[in-house]
């Protein structure tokens, strides 16, 4: 994935990543669980759930 955000943009949703899931949908099971897992030292980014989509969706809070 690739997103570009302007540096002075705060609580900005900057990119949505799709999830396919077998589970039956709305399920615990098909929650999807995002992690950023390096490159977030300095705590600028955040991802969560969006429970209607299921998607990944990385906000930029710093």
């Amino acid at each position: 994935f690739d997103a570009k955000v302007n540096e002075l943009e705060n609580n900005k949703e900057i990119l949505r990543i799709p999830v396919k899931d077998q589970d039956t949908p709305r399920t615990p099971a098909s929650r999807a669980v995002f992690t950023i897992l390096k490159g977030n030292e300095e705590n600028n980014y955040k991802i969560e759930t969006d429970p209607v989509t299921n998607e990944g969706v990385l906000t930029v809070i710093k």
